[in-house]
This record gives structure tokens, sequence and C-alpha cells, in this order.
């Protein structure tokens, strides 16, 4: 009734399996990982761990061989779009919003007041998940990576098509472009930060949010943003050996857009920050034929890339006498360098 769970897949579609293994060039383990972070996730009971792929999806997905968002294709979802600007919801609000058992169970009609994100939820765009931290609580979340990207590529229309935003917006795709084209990395992070600061005048201030939201914000911007420059950007590609934050397909490259924001922003805590990243792609770069990675660290306080670095050198960027504008990044060394002249030195907190 509710969906097909990822063991019935894989003994009823076999052939179907096989198919798309072949025509996809995947291995086994990254296509039935992939599937999995792309269609399943809808949980339909307090127990969590059970959880099932959306039938339309799967079905539509064996069918066309390609990963891409179908169930969000058969309906009109420009109505979510305008309930979430009329309760004031963000897509980086549905990443973790907090509920009740009692409210997940409430009828429909009495949930919008209560807690907007319900109604979402009812509409099948969010499905609930207990929390880890040993409170007997629930939180609403995007059920996979179809319903995710579909989201944020709503909201593209605000951010690109709009009046104030036309000129600007074509400006940052020649530039894009520019840079894709000429393979220039750190050009692109330097446009990131362009973009990042856009961003911060629009409906969508991050400036109340909660911080730990705050690297769904810049992940879900890049992606947004290379989206629209129609870049074959993945959001959280899993892999049997784990997952990166995005990657990019471009020139026969896979290139890793690894990022952690660091709260404070102080040197240390970016330096703990980077290491994080860089243990991260360590642990995923095996997977790939032609990886390029491109770590990221934000200063959650200058809402900036700060930090990065772009295949083998790290690239710093300075503010300016005020601390405000976005400065030219300027390279400080290889990674093992980097790495080497602050493992002795203590940093000054978690970058998280």
């Amino acid at each position: 009734m509710f969906g097909l769970t990822l063991e019935e897949i894989i003994n009823n579609f076999k052939p179907y399996i096989n198919d798309a293994e072949e025509s996809l060039q995947i291995s086994s383990g990254d296509f039935l990982a992939k599937l999995k972070s792309y269609y399943d996730g809808y949980a339909f009971s307090k127990n969590d761990s059970v959880t099932v792929c959306n039938p339309i999806a799967i079905l539509e997905f064996f069918y066309h061989k390609k990963f891409d968002n179908y169930w969000c294709k058969t309906g009109d979802d420009d109505f979510v779009k305008h309930y979430m600007k009329n309760a004031k919801l963000t897509i980086v609000d549905l990443e973790h919003y907090a509920v009740t058992v009692g409210q997940i169970e409430m009828p429909g009609e009495v949930t919008q007041s209560l807690a907007p994100a319900l109604y979402l939820y009812q509409a099948g765009y969010l499905t609930p998940r207990k929390e880890v931290n040993g409170y007997d609580g629930y939180y609403l979340t995007y059920p996979n990576l179809e319903v995710r990207s579909s989201m944020i590529n709503q909201t593209e229309y605000d951010f690109f098509i709009a009046a104030q935003w036309e000129e600007k917006s074509r400006t940052i795709y020649r530039n894009l472009m520019n840079c894709m084209k000429n393979e220039d990395y750190v050009g692109l992070l330097a446009i990131f930060n362009t973009f990042f600061s856009e961003m911060l005048h629009n409906d969508y201030d991050i400036a109340s949010k909660d911080s730990s939201h705050l690297e769904c914000f810049y992940r879900n911007d890049i992606y947004r943003l290379l989206k629209y420059a129609n870049l074959d950007i993945w959001l959280e590609e899993h892999k049997l050996f784990g997952r990166v934050n995005s990657v990019l397909y471009h020139g026969g490259k896979q290139i890793f857009l690894e990022l952690n924001v660091s709260k404070t922003g102080t040197k240390g805590s970016l330096q703990e920050s980077y290491r994080e990243v860089k243990a991260h792609m360590d642990g995923c770069i095996h997977s790939y034929k032609n990886p390029f990675p491109i770590g990221i660290v934000v200063s959650g306080p200058l809402h900036r890339i700060a930090l990065a670095s772009v295949n083998t050198d790290v690239f710093e960027c300075p503010p300016d006498a005020d601390g405000r504008e976005v400065a030219s990044f300027k390279r400080i060394g290889d990674i093992d360098g980097f790495l080497a002249s602050i493992r002795e030195a203590p940093g000054d907190g978690n970058g998280r």
C-alpha cells in the first residue's frame, strides 16, 4: 500500500536492476546505495528504521534508467512554494523540523496552525525521523534526494528571474561558465562567495537560523547555482564507501565539493573544520575514477568561504580591513604542508 522496501526491490526486480546497472555503468553496491538515497526514506511508523521507496519513482526509474525527480513531476508544485512562503518556511527549515508524536497524529485541518511543516508531511514532501540524542522526540525532514533536490529547484525562479536579480544573475552566470570552461576552480570559489553575499539580502535570510543548519544552506545554494547553469551536479551522492556533500561531473572529472561551516570563524576553528572536510573527502575519493577534490570551509560570522583547497593546494580568503568585503583568494601552500603546520597547534573548537 505504501511503497516498496529495498529488500523487495532486490528480490523482485533483478532483471531491471541488471539492465539499469549496465546502462549506467555502475557497480551493484554503488547502484543500490544510490537507489536508496534517491528514492527510499519514507517512514509510516514510529520505527523509522523501516522505510519504503516511492513506487511511482521506482517504476519510472526502471523504465527510463536514469536518476531523476519522477514523483515530484507528477503534479503542480506551485502550491508548495506559495505555502512555504506564506508559512515563512525555508528549504533549510525543513531539513530538521522538530515535532511531537501528538502533532504527527493530529488531523490535517488542525496541524497547519500548530506546525506548518506537518502539512508538507501529509502531502508527502516530508517524513518523520526519531531523534538520536536520547530525547524521546521526532523531527520532520526530506525523505530522500528526489524530494530534497526538487524542493531546492522550485525556488530557482525566486532567486534568478526576479527583476532585481536579472542583471546580477546574468553576470554571475557568464563568470561561472568562463571558470568552468577554463577550469579555473579558484575563480569558481570567488563566484560562490559573490553568490552567498547576494543571497543574504533575499527572503531566505539566514541571520536568524540555527547555526547547525548553515551547512545545508550553503550546500543548497551551491547546488542551486550550478543547477541553474545546467551543470551536472549531484547532492550527497552515495557510494558504497560513503558520501560527499556534492559531486559536479564536468570535463571528465568528478569534482568533489565538500563543505563545512566554522561557527566562530577564528583561525583555529577554520583549521579544525578543514580537517573534517579533508577526512571526509579521503573516505570517498577512492570510489571515483577521476576525482578532483575541492574542500570548502565557510566562516559563519562572515557568511562566505574563508578557507579552501583545490586539488592539492590550499587557499585562504582573508577579510578586508573592515572584515566585510569578499577579498581575493591567495594560495598558502599545499595540503600536506598546511596540515603539518597546524598539527602541533591546538584548535580553538570544533568547526561544526
